[in-house]
């Protein structure tokens, strides 16, 4: 079965086209502020590419779970890295419902999720949330460049600035191509 295939047995229904963009990418090469979970990423890598590696990533596994048990129809996307930029250290989420209905719209939960924890309904993407993320993330970095205490170790320098910036436009290039995508 295809990629496509798989994710709509798996989750009875279809995830937004943005997913199937960065997984043709491939989430795990990106050098974004990030931390991709096993599911459903590893489920849309095709077989002809190796198909899902044998065992997930424990760590991300546990979390996985215990997201599930919070609530079911939530799927685990990405955990986002940056604590001090916004949707830090969060891990955002589709959820079953909201796709079945055509709304791609992001939830956010806390990585040691509880059972009486709040999630956060986000009216934004994946794409938009990473790139909200990032884009904060840049203007973090450039904040801290140019105060005068920019010295030594843990400074920034302008290479990590450039990094940030090349990140915001690689995420704005993907946003633009699901547009085009959903156009077609």
């Amino acid at each position: 079965m295809a990629p496509r295939e798989v994710i709509r047995e798996c989750y009875e229904t279809e995830l937004p086209e943005e997913f199937f963009l960065i997984s043709e990418v491939g989430p795990y090469r990106l050098d974004w502020q990030f931390l991709f979970t096993n599911q459903p990423w590893q489920l849309a890598v095709p077989l002809s590419e190796g198909g899902p590696p044998p065992e997930p990533y424990l760590l991300l596994d546990r979390v996985e779970r215990r997201i599930f048990g919070r609530d079911p129809g939530l799927i685990p996307l990405v955990r986002a890295l940056n604590l001090d930029a916004y949707h830090g250290g969060l891990i955002i989420c589709y959820h079953v419902d909201e796709l079945s209905v055509n709304c791609p719209i992001t939830f956010g939960i806390p990585m040691e999720v509880g059972p009486d924890d709040e999630i956060e309904r986000y009216d934004s993407s994946l794409l938009g949330v990473i790139h909200q993320h990032h884009s904060e993330t840049l203007n973090l970095l450039i904040q801290r460049y140019n105060l005068s205490s920019n010295r030594g170790a843990g400074a920034v320098d302008w290479g990590e600035v450039e990094e940030a910036r090349e990140a915001v436009a690689q995420i704005e290039e993907l946003q633009l191509q699901v547009e085009s995508r959903n156009l077609e």
